[in-house]
């Protein structure tokens, strides 16, 4: 049996409520509505990673979250995204890890910071960012 739990909207961020208070109740009525969801892509998009996060067109009613299929993206939005969705995993690992090689390969795979930087600027502005956030960043300070 299903129990009535009481849940603080405070939580979310300002604008996703509504929307997931619209999920909520489509799963609970049975609505069989069309939502934009974040889940993972388990061949959603047959040209990216199974294992990735994607945001796509999902029917949702009383069986859950059902993405709607959307096959092969062009090429080139294929590579760059797959390229995007390497550097979040190594990003990733790096953060559960604490392995400073781990971000540097991170940082390095984003093309943002690869196009601007050398590799030593690319080091040291790592270095910097994980000083200045250090207090957040624990794992990568251990001794």
């Amino acid at each position: 049996a299903l129990g009535r739990v009481e849940i603080s909207m405070d939580i979310l961020p300002k604008g996703e409520s509504i929307e997931v208070v619209q999920i909520i109740e489509a799963i609970l009525e049975n609505r069989n509505e069309i939502h934009i969801v974040n889940l993972l892509n388990d061949g959603a998009i047959s040209n990216l990673p199974k294992d990735a996060i994607v945001e796509v067109s999902c029917v949702v009613g009383r069986y859950g979250i059902k993405p709607i299929h959307v096959g092969k993206l062009p090429e080139p939005i294929a590579a760059t995204l797959t390229n995007h969705i390497a550097a979040q995993k190594l990003t990733v690992e790096a953060a559960v890890t604490g392995d400073r090689d781990i971000a540097y390969r991170a940082f390095l795979q984003d093309p943002q910071v690869s196009s601007k930087l050398t590799l030593e600027e690319t080091k040291r502005l790592l270095d910097d960012m994980l000083n200045a956030h250090a207090k957040y960043l624990p794992v990568f300070f251990k001794e």
